[in-house]
């Protein structure tokens, strides 16, 4: 699994596309917070990780969010999902939002562990910050 992260508008997204290119087409991506587990275990790239935890978050399903992702991974190995920064910024005053945004930090750091490769992208350029890339 690949984990690609960065802020808002970065182009996430595009280095997602070049990493999973195929000859074959588009790749497949399941790019919406409705999507479910089937879904995502089919695509290529999986866009749109917070919206996705948010909803968990309000429709009650958090607590399995953990053992659902790993079922997920274990499916679809070569799975690049994209997620975004969302701890740089204004604290909002909703604590809902401050508990979704703190949610999808873990679940960041959850996903990160079990990367082959982390991308941190900002202006369109792609730092690979884990992995044979990483500059550590």
């Amino acid at each position: 699994m690949i984990l690609i992260t960065g802020g808002a508008f970065q182009g996430k997204l595009d280095w997602a596309r070049k990493l999973a290119a195929r000859e074959d087409g588009e790749p497949v991506i399941a790019s919406d917070e409705y999507a479910g587990a089937e879904e995502i275990v089919h695509a290529d790239i999986w866009d749109q990780f917070p919206a996705w935890v948010k909803r968990r978050m309000e429709e009650g399903l958090d607590a399995q969010t953990e053992a659902e992702l790993a079922q997920i991974l274990a499916a679809n190995p070569s799975l690049i999902i994209v997620t975004r920064e969302m701890g740089c910024g204004l604290v909002p005053v909703d604590a809902f939002e401050r508990a979704w945004r703190e949610r999808v930090g873990r679940l960041g750091c959850f996903l990160a562990e079990r990367a082959e490769r982390v991308y941190l992208v900002t202006c369109g350029v792609p730092l690979c910050i884990r992995g044979e890339e990483a500059p550590c």
